[in-house]
């Protein structure tokens, strides 16, 4: 009997001790990562990841792995808090790929907005990486994703933190050919 209530007992304390705040993936800190075409500006989907890990930092915690393109093939990655959010080839005069995610969400998944948002000054952007070593055109990237009804709800939840950017260059070597480059930017809730 006294094994049945110590067994009783420590199987409470374990249900108990799992609050459901820790469990809810309601209360859990979210990113999205949308991907924009650097060609055309248009928005061609996106990713949101959620984490256990309290980021409540101004700026976001991004890393990039960089591997250039030596002798002829190279690699993107993109770390959040240490997790992988992004890993891509880069292929010298060939063509790399996204490797992670494997998938976005297109863009039809994505609820739009009557009216766009108005674009953050320059300074809440967070360039994560940018190897052209050029000034991005915040304008032209804020425009493809400032009618997303996500966007705004992130925007909301969220009024100080930075806005991350990087750009994937799976094409290098052909600066005149920016057919499948791309520009993303995270945002957290």
């Amino acid at each position: 009997m006294r094994n049945r209530t110590l067994l009783f007992f420590a199987l409470s304390l374990i249900l108990f001790s799992c609050l459901k705040e820790n469990l809810d993936p309601v209360n859990l800190d979210k990113i999205v990562m949308l991907q924009i075409d650097y060609k055309t500006g248009e928005f061609e989907g996106g990713k949101e990841f959620a984490y256990f890990h309290d980021t409540s930092t101004v700026e976001l915690p991004l890393t990039a792995l960089y591997d250039p393109v030596l002798p002829d093939t190279g690699r993107l990655s993109m770390l959040y808090a240490g997790d992988t959010i992004f890993d891509g080839t880069m292929v010298w005069q060939g063509a790399g790929e996204r490797k992670y995610p494997e998938n976005i969400d297109d863009p039809v998944h994505y609820i739009k907005l009557e009216s766009p948002l108005t674009k953050p000054i320059d300074s809440r952007f967070q360039v994560a990486f940018n190897d052209l070593g050029i000034e991005p055109d915040y304008d032209s990237i804020w425009n493809a994703i400032s009618n997303l009804q996500m966007v705004n709800r992130y925007q909301l939840e969220n009024v100080d933190s930075k806005i991350g950017l990087f750009l994937y260059r799976p094409t290098q070597g052909t600066a005149d050919n920016p057919g499948d480059w791309k520009w993303y930017v995270i945002l957290k809730n």
